[in-house]
């Protein structure tokens, strides 16, 4: 019996840090600053944001995974490292 609780102990433990660390739960978006060529000239003052998915790990350590796009790529896609909140475009 009590082998059986540590194992159980020990599984719920591995399944709580893979979880924070795997997990994009957290909401948050990615605002690009750039020059106002990449802008639409229609609406030049409004800052293109991109939405992210980070898991508790990058929210709380600043390391994780992320679900989301980055400045320069056209697809959303599940990645190593934490999102920044600010871009900026050369």
């Amino acid at each position: 019996m009590r082998r059986r609780t540590i194992a159980l102990v020990g599984v719920a433990v591995v399944a709580v840090v893979a979880f924070s660390f795997f997990a994009p739960i957290f909401y948050q978006p990615t605002t690009v600053y750039g020059p106002l060529v990449f802008y639409n000239s229609t609406n030049s003052n409004s800052n293109p944001t991109y939405p992210n998915w980070e898991s508790l790990s990058c929210w709380a350590l600043g390391v994780g995974m992320y679900y989301g796009r980055t400045v320069f790529q056209s697809n959303d896609s599940y990645q190593s490292g934490c999102a920044s909140l600010t871009a900026s475009l050369p």
